[in-house]
């Protein structure tokens, strides 16, 4: 009898220590997949997203900024504006925030109105002066563009079209401008005749027709006549000194009803 009790506490003892080592196995096997499942999970994860490329959306990609676009446009010459300008350097043209201006819409009507005085008084190649001290009594409205390069996307040229009317609404004048005031475009337009007036020329000039001018320069300049009017004549007058001291080929055009200088690469 004796025999039976002692074996029976020793199936129990060896069935309670089955039991024992079991729940060890259980505790390390969770103790060791606590450890290297997240880091299996997350190897996959990162081997996952590492072997994938997303594009990513156009909403995220803003381009380069302002304070970018402006540092690099500042190294442009006069002429490399011009260029974008009226597109001989492909280019994006749109209306400038004023973040993105160097000067006022005041600045430009007053660059606008000092380059239409050298024009005149200086060189003799237009027929008014739009300044208030002239009591021409004109109103303005200073619109800035931007030309922005295609290719990179980082050299910008910033210019202004300022349009005076007259108080009466006899005459408009259409001026167009860069950041440092080198005139590019001025169309007088109105019930005035221009056919009399005769710029003071003192070089050698040639006739060109409309098919020798850029398309994308009649439109960068709104010269509607000229779109209007294919067969009009236009004067070339070479090598005229800007603001920057460079020299320059304008292009004047000349009817009843309006006179027009504008500047080319």
């Amino acid at each position: 009898m004796k025999n039976n009790s002692v074996k029976s506490n020793n199936h129990s003892k060896k069935h309670i220590s089955i039991i024992g080592t079991f729940i060890i196995c259980i505790c390390i096997f969770f103790a060791c997949a606590s450890v290297y499942l997240p880091k299996l999970f997350l190897d996959r994860q990162q081997k996952k997203h590492l072997d994938k490329v997303n594009v990513v959306p156009t909403e995220y990609y803003s381009g380069p900024s302002v304070a970018v676009v402006k540092s690099a446009s500042r190294q442009l010459s006069s002429y490399q504006r011009l260029q974008l300008i009226t597109n001989v350097w492909d280019s994006n043209i749109s209306i400038a925030s004023k973040e993105e201006c160097g000067i006022s819409e005041y600045d430009a009507y007053t660059l606008a109105t000092d380059s239409i005085f050298r024009l005149h008084h200086n060189q003799e190649l237009y027929p008014e002066l739009l300044g208030s001290a002239y009591r021409n009594w004109y109103s303005w409205k200073a619109t800035p563009y931007k030309a922005v390069d295609t290719t990179f996307g980082i050299y910008a040229a910033i210019y202004w079209e300022i349009v005076f009317t007259k108080y009466d609404g006899s005459e408009t004048h259409t001026v167009i401008i860069d950041e440092n005031g080198e005139l590019l475009y001025a169309f007088a337009s109105g019930k005035k005749d221009y056919s009399d007036y005769e710029p003071y020329i003192n070089k050698t000039i040639t006739e060109v027709s409309v098919n020798n001018i850029s398309k994308d320069i009649i439109s960068n300049y709104h010269i509607s006549v000229l779109e209007e009017n294919p067969d009009t004549k236009i004067i070339t007058y070479t090598d005229v000194k800007g603001t920057s001291n460079e020299l320059y080929n304008y292009y004047i055009i000349k009817g009843d009803e309006y006179y027009g200088i504008f500047t080319t690469p």
